[in-house]
């Protein structure tokens, strides 16, 4: 987890668009996105993965929308007062919370609370 996992929850309660610094792969390089928090928990294609942030870009093409960051790319995180309607997400791209199950989104925060 990152040192903002709080924050990131709590935004993604709150439905607040955060901006995030990280690492690209792709682009080899860090890049600065204000992006919409979707969940945290691991990939749909490994249940007993590694955990991600999942988080979704409004002003991406494609498949790219939704962006899975390892806690390790993440550079910086900061929550934004700009709220999203999880309805921009699309039909058939929402995950944990606003899928509908919450499921990790409720692991996440069940994990939140246990800690001192």
């Amino acid at each position: 987890m990152i040192a903002k996992h709080p924050q990131f929850i709590e935004a993604l309660e709150e439905r607040k668009k955060v901006r995030v610094k990280f690492y690209s792969v792709a682009d080899s390089g860090v890049l600065d996105l204000v992006l919409a928090p979707m969940d945290y928990g691991p990939g749909a294609e490994a249940a007993d993965g590694p955990h991600r942030y999942w988080l979704w870009n409004a002003l991406a093409d494609g498949p790219t929308r939704i962006l899975g960051l390892a806690p390790q790319q993440i550079v910086d995180l900061q929550v934004l007062g700009e709220t999203f309607d999880p309805s921009e997400f699309g039909a058939g791209t929402c995950r944990g919370r606003f899928a509908g199950n919450g499921a990790s989104h409720r692991r996440a925060r069940r994990r939140r609370r246990r800690r001192p």
